[in-house]
């Protein structure tokens, strides 16, 4: 998941009515599942215009867009391939038609994958997971590593940040949980310093604040929301 922004700010303090995200709209590649969606309904609650795509679930791209727009809020939807680079760059056009400016760029997607041995893992299935999720990472990003971006495009205001989830109640790990043992479901918590998964509001509240002035000198930063599963 890649959070990516243009801030606009000046060094110095800042002006009390400026505003907590630059002028512009954000694009969500993925808005329409279910990390995507929350993300999406938190940069609207504060005031973010927004683009969000979708592969094949127009129906419910276009429902949350009708959700979140309001007077003041303007959402978009827009179909993506991720592997296709002109599909990719079509989206960042209609962007910038629409609101002149793209600020902050937001990777939600993710291909669902079986929970098997290595061993039993289907040849075709890798190479299509890996295909969409690091070649489309790619063509959405532009290049290779996330560092990489923060490092080479520092020095035209672009930061780059991770948010890396651990489990959570809901989204892709609702259908990825029916393939594993509820033991194995029960230990992951034990584990897991808060003892609860997190939440994909939880997720979206981190994606918010990174693409925000308030996370205007943080960048090539991975930030782990995942309860405290890795201390």
């Amino acid at each position: 998941m890649v959070a990516r922004a243009l801030p606009a700010a000046t060094p110095g303090p800042q002006p009390p009515q400026e505003a907590d995200f630059p002028p512009g709209c954000a694009v969500v590649f993925g808005g329409s599942g279910g990390i995507g969606a929350a993300i999406c309904e938190e940069l609207a609650r504060r005031g973010v215009p927004l683009l969000l795509t979708y592969r094949a679930r127009r129906d419910r791209a276009q429902a949350l867009a009708d959700s979140l727009r309001t007077a003041s809020v303007a959402v978009d939807i827009h179909p993506v391939e991720m592997t296709e680079r002109a599909s990719v760059a079509a989206v960042r056009q209609a962007a910038r038609q629409a609101h002149g400016r793209v600020h902050t760029v937001v990777l939600a997607t993710g291909s669902d994958i079986s929970m098997t041995y290595v061993a039993a893992i289907d040849p075709d299935e890798w190479l299509r997971t890996v295909h969409a999720d690091l070649t489309g990472a790619l063509h959405a990003i532009a290049a290779a590593l996330l560092r990489g971006v923060a490092r080479e495009e520092g020095r035209f205001g672009i930061r780059a940040n991770t948010v890396a989830p651990g489990v959570l109640d809901g989204g892709l790990f609702d259908r990825l949980a029916q393939q594993l043992d509820t033991n194995y479901l029960a230990a992951i918590r034990h584990n897991t310093a808060l003892r609860r998964f997190g939440t994909l509001q939880e997720v979206a509240r981190a994606v918010a604040f990174l693409a925000s002035r308030d996370a205007s000198c943080i960048t090539g930063q991975r930030l782990v929301v995942d309860g405290g599963y890795a201390v």
